[in-house]
């Protein structure tokens, strides 16, 4: 099992416990330990934003697929955007964690919700998301922006 399934089991755990035990938060705040923006992951040959361990992509379906995106703080914020850019349009792209607004159906732009801005420094929440395309080929994430400051970078 990869790193990032490791990550993704063990914040999917965190939020079973917390639901069990009555102490979820509204918060997305997620501290991963062994996070390490410097390592690779997936293959040589993935889009930049699959190697930089921003995106990761859980399944496809038809005309569509999910996913996740990574968001790593390295400073304290009390609220945050993240642009999230393909190379081709989307006919819908859409998440369960915060609002999402598009203008151009390539670029996405991710806020944060009123109760939930704030995140400690070394913290890195996970968005999960739908993305649905019209055509064949499917549209691959190229960038991915948190507050300005681009994360799909080489590792």
């Amino acid at each position: 099992m990869g790193r990032q399934s490791r990550c993704t089991l063990l914040l999917l755990l965190v939020v079973v416990l917390e639901a069990a035990l009555g102490t979820a938060t509204a918060s997305l705040d997620t501290t991963l330990d062994d996070y390490d923006a410097s390592e690779e992951c997936g293959t040589p040959a993935d889009p930049l934003c699959v190697r930089s361990c921003v995106f990761i992509k859980n399944h496809n379906f038809d005309h569509g697929f999910a996913g996740d995106i990574h968001l790593h703080f390295d400073a304290v914020v009390d609220s945050w955007t993240a642009d999230v850019q393909f190379d081709h349009e989307l006919a819908s792209f859409t998440t369960w964690n915060c609002p999402v607004t598009t203008s151009d159906h390539r670029v996405f732009s991710l806020t944060n919700n009123q109760w939930d801005g704030h995140h400690n420094a070394n913290t890195t929440i996970t968005i999960s998301f739908n993305a649905y395309y019209e055509g064949g080929q499917q549209p691959v994430m190229q960038s991915v922006k948190l507050n300005g400051q681009e994360r799909c970078v080489s590792p």
